[in-house]
């Protein structure tokens, strides 16, 4: 018969930490039952269920403060790491050239504080134990009957008990409260490390989309790559594809490395399931429209759903975009047949039109460019309209080329 081996090492140390905690519930249930068998002696059994009562409730109050004790003088210190001699630095942080961080110790000096004024206090105060201890027997003697051994018993119980709170709260804190802290440690830095991974992962796929590379993702993996992203990655990628976008959108030459900003606007409006960011759409539909086979349906669309979404936003809190509806005055200018035969637009058409100049020649660069935009100034000219026609006036009666 093969007999089982002792455990040893670092799972021996548990192991027998753990029997030793079962050994002290086993002694705090037997002080339990004798407080139940002192209680025995009580005349009716209203008396007993009073005494027993009163015993149970001094036993778990005494457990209570012993187990709080024992907490404070148990609680784990996290391993600092050590500082490094001034002018040296070492391997590890080589490596990754990178800063260190330590979780929060609040409350391990918290427990410090405590336990250092515990124990100087004690210190300080250990002429009076006698008398604490006997005017704690007189009060606690009354609860317990009364009786001829009522005081002493009080005080050993209170004494057994405390004792017993501290040594079980001191060896269930270095059994289960660095394991749960290592674990809630872990998993906060796992979270973290995997957002890095994340955000590492579409910032990657969008500089290589936007920098032309052979290996481009597809726009199922932008898109997927930038819906896991961190806002803040998001918001980064946005500004990045905006300025692409901007620095080339006129030059015919650069114009295909504008082109490359439309997948990844296309991500980024995918990635906002909530429809936040109606910069998204604009920015979307100004690529559309300005790329070397203008989409002028796919631009209007998405310059609708940008003015959409802005709604009431615009003026009050935040700049007001009027480039959205002149740029979609454009698109439909350019979508209507009637135009391209130098036909007057039809009358539906035509309102929808002047409603968007209307709108966009609020703000007063923006009257400076449609004034001189081939399209719209043709267009003007065929409906035998201009911008100081009382249909496309701004709604407030002042003309924004005067406007101080």
């Amino acid at each position: 018969m093969i007999e089982p081996q002792a455990p040893n090492g670092t799972d021996g140390q548990e192991h027998s930490s753990r029997r030793a905690l079962l050994v002290i519930g086993a002694i705090v249930v037997a002080g339990l039952l004798v407080t139940v068998v002192y209680a025995l002696q009580a005349s009716s059994f209203q008396s007993f269920a009073s005494i027993a009562a009163f015993g149970m409730a001094t036993a778990g109050a005494s457990l209570l403060v012993g187990g709080l004790i024992g907490l404070l003088f148990g609680i784990p210190r996290t391993l600092q790491q050590q500082e490094p001699e001034p002018g040296k630095r070492s391997e590890d942080e080589e490596t990754r050239g990178s800063a260190l961080y330590s979780p929060n110790t609040n409350l391990e000096q918290i427990s410090d504080w405590l336990t250092k004024i515990l124990v100087g206090v004690g210190l300080t105060q250990i002429g009076q134990i006698n008398n604490v201890l006997g005017e704690i027997g007189d009060v606690a003697a009354r609860g317990m009957g009364d009786f001829t051994g009522s005081k002493p018993f009080s005080i050993a119980m209170i004494i057994y008990f405390t004792l017993g709170g501290f040594l079980l709260g001191y060896l269930w804190t270095r059994l289960y409260l660095g394991r749960a802290l290592t674990a809630a440690d872990t998993y906060s830095l796992k979270k973290k490390l995997d957002r890095f991974e994340q955000d590492a992962r579409a910032l990657r796929a969008v500089a290589d989309q936007l920098s032309g590379e052979a290996k481009r993702p597809t726009q199922v993996e932008l898109e997927a790559a930038i819906k896991a992203a961190s806002p803040e990655a998001r918001s980064h990628i946005f500004y990045r594809a905006q300025y692409q976008r901007w620095r080339n959108w006129q030059n015919d030459f650069t114009k295909p490395i504008m082109e490359r900003t439309i997948p990844v606007f296309r991500a980024l409006v995918a990635s906002d399931v909530e429809n936040e960011y109606h910069a998204n759409y604009g920015e979307l539909g100004y690529a559309l429209k300005d790329q070397r086979q203008p989409d002028w349906e796919g631009a209007e669309q998405a310059l609708s759903r940008a003015i959409s979404i802005r709604g009431e936003k615009a003026g009050a809190k935040e700049p007001a975009y009027y480039y959205y509806e002149i740029n979609r005055a454009i698109c439909r200018i350019m979508r209507d047949q009637a135009f391209h035969h130098e036909k007057p637009t039809a009358k539906e058409a035509q309102s929808a039109i002047a409603a968007d100049i209307k709108a966009g020649i609020q703000d007063y660069w923006v009257r400076s460019w449609a004034k001189d935009y081939p399209a719209i100034a043709k267009w003007l000219k065929i409906n035998k309209l201009d911008l100081g026609d009382p249909r496309l006036s701004p709604s407030t009666g002042e003309d924004p080329a005067t406007a101080s």
